[in-house]
């Protein structure tokens, strides 16, 4: 008796609770390699600045880049809300799962962390949706995530933007309105006889993360918001379907200064993902590197 009135008050409780709160998760195919990536794509861990996610006993996350892509016109953000964005958009990557199912009321969570050098005029953007698959067809089925890089002030970085009401990450991202950018703290050492920003060498150390490459990560747009927004926790809770996940990253208005989203989710895999040739990365490293003297702005040295 004592059992079945035990029962019975858990079966009330659990009434009670809402369906998220009830709901099973569900997880993209776990393994990276199986993703298809158009640019850069790879895997990291403890990095710089960039830590690991919040996820319990993961050593690495998954990420894209715009340092070291080729690949052009990635976005899936054709017009932000003044109509122009898809003109001014430049090199980017982006990564997508294989399909995955979902029951009414499966939760999906994903981690995700914007890292960026640059600002706004040349504003980059990260962003990562759910794609909703029906035979052939493939459409947006909600925003998990958006940001972008600003000058303006780093409130205003997530959502920046990009999609207008179509996300919000007051009811996406877990914890936002407690949310503030992890800014790099800068220094910048001016020389009067030349009017020029000049730069010692013994002074830089790394605030940001490798994968922007080591010019980015030692140097920011001059009076950006450069930085990580953090690991932010994307919650969704989805329709009966078929699924993918996108993550993606482009740089906007030309090809200096690198932006980057990392990513996590339970039971991600991700030891097999192929790196990116050292030596693509270093030419890249290069061009970004005479890219950002031939942009006329000032870059400011970062420092940690």
């Amino acid at each position: 008796m004592y059992s079945i009135l035990r029962l019975g008050k858990a079966l009330a409780v659990a009434a009670l609770l809402p369906t998220a709160a009830l709901a099973v998760a569900v997880t993209p195919p776990a393994n990276l390699a199986t993703w298809t990536c158009v640019g850069a794509c790879g895997v990291d861990g403890v990095d710089s600045s960039v830590g690991l996610s919040p996820i319990a006993g993961h050593s690495s996350y998954g990420y894209v880049t715009t340092f070291g892509s080729s690949a052009t016109g990635v976005s899936s953000i054709t017009a932000d809300s003044g109509g122009n964005l898809a003109a001014a958009e430049t090199n980017g990557s982006k990564w997508t799962s294989g399909a995955f199912t979902a029951q009414a009321g499966q939760t999906l969570d994903v981690f995700l962390n914007y890292i960026t050098s640059d600002g706004s005029g040349y504003a980059d953007y990260g962003w990562a949706r759910v794609i909703r698959v029906v035979g052939s067809t493939e459409s947006t089925a909600a925003w998990m995530f958006t940001a972008r890089s600003s000058q303006k002030g780093s409130s205003g970085i997530i959502p920046g933007g990009l999609v207008g009401r179509d996300f919000d990450p007051r009811a996406t991202l877990v914890g936002f309105k407690d949310w503030n950018m992890q800014l790099a703290p800068m220094v910048s050492f001016f020389d009067t006889l030349t009017n020029t920003t000049i730069f010692s060498k013994t002074d830089m150390v790394s605030p940001l993360w490798s994968q922007l490459g080591s010019f980015d990560t030692s140097f920011c747009y001059e009076g950006a918001n450069c930085g990580q927004t953090g690991w932010l926790n994307s919650h969704l809770v989805l329709g009966a379907g078929t699924y993918k996940l996108e993550v993606g990253v482009t740089n906007f208005g030309d090809e200096a200064y690198n932006s980057g989203l990392a990513f996590d989710y339970a039971g991600v895999v991700t030891t097999t993902v192929p790196e990116p040739s050292a030596l693509a990365m270093a030419l890249a490293g290069l061009a970004a590197f005479g890219l950002g003297g031939m942009r006329r702005r000032k870059p400011v040295a970062a420092q940690a």
